[in-house]
Order: structure tokens, then C-alpha cells, then sequence
């Protein structure tokens, strides 16, 4: 498989996930450090690896975003509008 989750031709690039996230209230404004198709990918690698913790999210996270996240703000943002976005 490779390392590269996320090329042009994928099928993420055809959904407006930053339009599904902001119906869903998941994300209400954009920032640098979170986005729709970043943690999409991050939980993808994540659960490719076998470790879904939040420390290994927030370091997936922080390759994907201009700026990072630390795991405690990533834990206060999965609830609920997250599994509705998902």
C-alpha cells in the first residue's frame, strides 16, 4: 500500500467535506491547524497503524496542518457532531 493516503484521483477529493463538516456543526470556521480531510486522514493512518490514541492523532495531525493541535483539543472536539460528520 502506499504511504500517500490522500492523490488527486481519490475519492475524498469529490466529496466537499469542509461543506458535510459545516452542515454537520463539526467545524464551524476554518483554521490552520483542523480541517475536514485532515482528520479523515489521520484517522485512516492511524487505525493503518493499529494505534488510534489521540497522541498518534495529533502527530498524524500535525504532518497534514500548517499548525498543530495537542491531543487534549483533539479529545474536545470528537463528540458527538464528529460521529454525525463521520
Amino acid at each position: 500500500m502506499s504511504k500517500r493516503l490522500h492523490t488527486n484521483d481519490s475519492p475524498l477529493n469529490l466529496l466537499d467535506l469542509d461543506a458535510i463538516a459545516k452542515h454537520s456543526s463539526f467545524i464551524r470556521r476554518k483554521t490552520q491547524s483542523f480541517s475536514a480531510l485532515s482528520i479523515i486522514l489521520a484517522l485512516f493512518k492511524c487505525l493503518q497503524k493499529g494505534d488510534a490514541s489521540f497522541n498518534l492523532l495529533a502527530g498524524e495531525m500535525r504532518l497534514l496542518n500548517l499548525k498543530s493541535l495537542c491531543r487534549g483539543a483533539i479529545y474536545k472536539r470528537l463528540n458527538q457532531t464528529a460521529v454525525d460528520f463521520l
